[in-house]
């Protein structure tokens, strides 16, 4: 039995220890606030600049009709896009319960997401292929499609011309597992840890939060989401609890 003294030392480093883990979580925290700020920041100043310029060059235009005409649609699509920003980071950091709805074959379903993107492939050069067997399931259609919009979107934006893009899902024991792999040149090691923060990006015109949504979706699933790193490429998945429809 320790004395009274080895348990008052015992105690102490104990509280010590609880103060330390609290103080490490709570730099984290700030952090990770600091990126999420100055992404922000980086991200909405552009829009903000170039509505500022168009609006003064349309009141500069006097009775220009088309100057005029032209600079309110590309302050709408500044706006969209700030509306798109935001929308993006309110995913990223608000989890929402799921709801539930049945889909009966998920590689339909992926399929269906992949046709959003055919085009768009067809443009850069790229297939696409979708691979697994019929699996039935539970999940929020409309966030986990988004995640997947998301990966595939990723996927197109990081695979060359010529490449291809696989889509996939399969059911392992009580999980289901979802997969966008690409064939691109891979993430840097020096943003692999941060991967899925928001604003984490190895792209120059990325904003870093797409990957933040997929976490984001996952989780509130009950679910994970993770990359595999290969030769040629990355594998983005989406591991799900597995409920049947």
């Amino acid at each position: 039995m320790p004395s009274t003294a080895q348990g008052v030392v015992l105690a102490d480093a104990r509280r010590e220890a609880e103060a330390l883990a609290r103080q490490v979580a709570e730099s984290q925290r700030l952090a990770t606030l600091g990126r999420v700020v100055a992404g922000v920041a980086h991200e909405i100043r552009n829009p903000i600049a170039a509505m500022r310029l168009k609006a003064e060059n349309a009141i500069a235009a006097g009775h220009d009709i088309p100057r005029k005409d032209q600079a309110l649609r590309t302050i709408i699509d500044q706006i969209g896009r700030l509306e798109g920003l935001l929308r993006n980071l309110l995913s990223s950091v608000q989890r929402a319960k799921p709801i539930l709805t049945p889909v009966e074959d998920v590689i339909d379903f992926l399929n269906e997401r992949v046709d959003l993107f055919r085009e768009q492939a067809a443009a850069h050069g790229l297939a696409f292929k979708v691979e697994g067997r019929s699996i039935d399931a539970a999940f929020d259609s409309a966030r986990i499609g988004q995640a997947i919009d998301n990966l595939v979107l990723n996927a197109i934006q990081n695979t060359p011309p010529g490449g291809s893009i696989t889509i996939s899902a399969e059911r392992s024991a009580d999980r289901l597992v979802l997969s966008v792999a690409d064939m691109g040149q891979g993430v840097p090691e020096d943003v692999r840890a941060q991967l899925f923060e928001p604003f984490v990006t190895a792209r120059p015109d990325g904003t870093g939060l797409g990957l933040a949504v997929v976490r984001e979706i996952a989780e509130a699933h009950g679910g994970t989401a993770r990359a595999i790193h290969r030769p040629d490429g990355t594998t983005f998945i989406i591991e799900l609890p597995w409920r049947p429809s």
